[in-house]
């Protein structure tokens, strides 16, 4: 009689030892809501989905009662042994919701992943060192999305490793040369803590020797904050264009007018706003503050304010309008560094820390 072969049976990939990849996602889901703008979150758990985890998330819920409700019944509902849940942390009122994430995980016996977002974190953890400590002591693993929140951390005694926030860099369209326009781009929400009219401010400066300096604002209004800003604008005969909200795509489409981006927040770590600009090969003069540094190296890849000066800013960017060369010397260069950034490389750095293949 012929013997059998026997089938060999594939061996899948395992998360965390466990065939089924299960994933509860719990952070900020609510880029559907008018006003508000699409998220980290959001894309990456897309990309969970791409490849192949089963995803589970919350919330999307505007109302942040609603919101801590959704989170802890996704954990109570689906939250199993095996299961490993991702917790997207801040610095701000969110950072207790995932705390008491975390204790939940703790008492129900699951591993936790922490996301460090937010350059404001140092803080949290100086001002509240005992939740600190239990929360972030207690993870499974810490992801920091640079290597400044990452030496922090790990100073604090906390596991961490890092892994950079994606983005797609074929959806940026690289222009080098962009002298042609005397246009700054500015893109964030407007809140105090990203201080919009600190960018006004600049162009009045920089109005009185390029009298055809314009401004490109996009974000939503976030505290009400805008009506002020046009009234300023107005008041100073500034040329300032306020586009609200925009897709990501209508948005890259009007950085094609601009020839420098600005980043005046008080505080950051790394803006993927900042990396989407220096995918476009947009020199950005940014506020040296949180990770920013670690990211933008003065003169190589982009410029720094050490100050908040509307002054110090307005003169680094007169030296990227003035030397043509340098600029875009730093645009090539910001290009390369945003490279590190695309989703090829951060898919691997996720999947090695999550799955792991059992063949021999």
């Amino acid at each position: 009689k012929k013997k059998k072969k026997k089938k060999k049976k594939k061996k899948k990939k395992k998360l965390m030892g466990i065939a089924e990849p299960n994933l509860l996602y719990i952070g900020n889901f609510t880029q559907n809501h008018k006003g508000s703008t699409p998220t980290t979150s959001a894309e990456l758990m897309g990309r969970f989905k791409q490849w192949g985890f089963i995803v589970r998330s919350a919330s999307s819920a505007k109302a942040k009662s609603r919101r801590m409700w959704d989170m802890v019944y996704l954990l109570l509902r689906y939250g199993a042994k095996g299961t490993i849940i991702i917790i997207d942390t801040y610095s701000t009122q969110n950072f207790y919701y995932a705390v008491f994430i975390g204790f939940l995980c703790r008492v129900k016996g699951l591993s936790y992943i922490p996301i460090l977002h937010g350059g404001d974190l140092p803080c949290r953890w100086k001002h509240s060192p005992t939740l600190a400590k239990n929360y972030f002591g207690n993870a499974l693993i810490n992801i920091a999305p640079s290597n400044y929140l990452a030496e922090l951390a790990a100073a604090q005694g906390y596991k961490v490793t890092v892994i950079p926030n994606g983005i797609d860099l074929s959806q940026y369209p690289l222009k080098i040369d962009r002298q042609e326009t005397y246009t700054i781009l500015w893109v964030r929400a407007f809140a105090s803590i990203y201080q919009p009219q600190l960018a006004l401010e600049v162009l009045q400066l920089l109005s009185d020797d390029y009298p055809e300096a314009k401004l490109i604002m996009v974000g939503p209004d976030k505290e009400n904050l805008l009506t002020s800003c046009v009234q300023y604008g107005q008041e100073h005969n500034l040329e300032v264009s306020f586009t609200g909200k925009l897709s990501k795509a209508a948005w890259i489409a009007r950085s094609q007018e601009a020839s420098v981006f600005i980043n005046t927040a008080k505080i950051d770590n790394t803006p993927v706003s900042v990396v989407e600009a220096m995918a476009l090969g947009l020199p950005v003069v940014s506020a040296a503050v949180g990770g920013i540094p670690a990211l933008i190296s003065e003169g190589h890849n982009g410029l720094l304010v050490p100050s908040m000066s509307a002054k110090d800013f307005a003169q680094k960017i007169a030296a990227i309008w003035d030397k043509p060369s340098d600029a875009i010397d730093i645009a090539k260069n910001a290009r390369a560094t945003a490279e590190q950034f695309d989703w090829s490389v951060t898919k691997s750095l996720w999947l090695d820390l999550l799955l792991w293949d059992t063949k021999k």
